[in-house]
């Protein structure tokens, strides 16, 4: 058994090794003509595990995009909500000195640019979490980001707060009309109750239906969509703006969300 694991261990720097090269060999071929030499010339400091692990830190927080002039734009991706902030190649540098310390390989303090990877440009893709999506063979960065919460149970009915919430916006004896105008046998509340639950767990599909609440200022109206929902989907997938904002020039964001929440509607605005 002692046997078994040793031959296991020894296969994992192998292994690193090998993507290592790899990644040389795409990211670093084309200036670097000896990737051997490089790697081993101090030898006492090749760790494959450690090298393959300060690239893949670099492929997941900076990308480049062309941007005017043909020029590559480098872009840093942070942790959260933090939008992605334009930089330069020195502060690449000087961010992964700053992250990996004494610990930084010195062949990716000297290629750390190369292993920052150029891209198409923006997508807002809620179908995927991951940062990066290929769209016919073309890779984009994903503005969509998860929300961090997590469900960890699934409950057989409302809470009671949130119930009584529900019986002030809508009362319980309110039901859904059907297209010919007709009532069913559906409540207001239940049916907001599945509207959300679509936004929280199928982000990807298109909304076809927009819910209109009515009622006097101040009496909640907006508490779900600007308090509550928010952190359950990821506060950067949520947008609020006025009616007037949402037929001004500046509307594009409207479209990097999940949830669009168009507060105090005047209607005798035109």
């Amino acid at each position: 058994m002692l046997t078994k694991r040793k031959e296991v261990i020894s296969k994992v720097p192998t292994i690193y090794d090998t993507l290592v090269r790899e990644k040389f060999r795409v990211c670093v071929g084309k200036v670097c003509r000896n990737i051997d030499k490089e790697l081993h010339v101090k030898p006492n400091h090749y760790d494959p595990r450690v090298i393959f692990e300060q690239i893949t830190w670099i492929e997941t927080h900076f990308y480049k995009i062309t941007g005017a002039g043909k020029t590559l734009n480098i872009f840093r991706m942070f942790d959260g909500n933090t939008e992605d902030t334009k930089t330069n190649a020195p502060e690449v540098h000087n961010t992964v000195k700053r992250k990996f310390g004494h610990s930084l390989s010195p062949i990716i303090d000297k290629y750390a640019l190369y292993f920052v990877q150029v891209i198409t440009g923006k997508k807002y893709s809620p179908a995927s979490k991951d940062p990066f999506v290929d769209i016919e063979h073309s890779r984009f960065r994903n503005m969509y980001q998860a929300p961090p919460l997590i469900p960890r149970k699934l409950e057989s009915r409302r809470p009671l707060l949130w119930q009584e919430y529900l019986d002030r916006l809508m009362p319980p004896d309110d039901f859904i009309l059907n297209h010919h105008g007709y009532k069913t046998s559906q409540s207001q509340s239940d049916y907001f109750d599945k509207w959300i639950a679509k936004i929280v767990q199928k982000p990807e599909k298109p909304c076809t239906v927009a819910v209109l609440l009515r009622g006097m200022q101040g009496t909640g109206k907006g508490f779900w969509a600007n308090v509550m929902l928010p952190p359950i989907i990821g506060q950067s997938n949520y947008k609020a703006l006025t009616a007037k904002q949402l037929k001004g020039p500046f509307v594009q964001s409207i479209y990097h969300s999940t949830l669009l929440n168009i507060e105090e509607i005047n209607t005798s605005d035109n």
